[in-house]
């Protein structure tokens, strides 16, 4: 799965941001550093970082309704990463 994430995480990174949606710009940055730590340390989450990620999975399951075109494409790709994160540290 690692390497399945690390490839989504990579297209992801480099994705461009959507324009107005700077209300997600945060659940963004926070869910992205917490898949790119837990590539970088094999699998390992701290407990506070891992209860901020299922936050982030809350707010962006909220979210992504709403949205359309680019922006619900992109967001749904990070939910996708959150929720194989959270999944393989339960």
């Amino acid at each position: 799965m690692n390497s399945r994430l690390a490839e989504i995480y990579r297209v992801h990174a480099s994705a461009q941001y959507p324009r107005g949606r700077e209300d997600l710009a945060l659940v963004d940055s926070l869910a992205a550093d917490s898949v790119h730590i837990w590539l970088t340390n094999d699998g390992a989450l701290d407990d506070a970082r891992r209860t901020s990620l299922a936050e982030q999975e809350q707010q962006l399951i909220h979210a992504i309704p709403q949205l359309t075109g680019p922006s619900r494409f992109y967001f749904q790709r990070l939910l996708d990463m959150v929720v194989l994160v959270l999944e393989s540290t339960d």
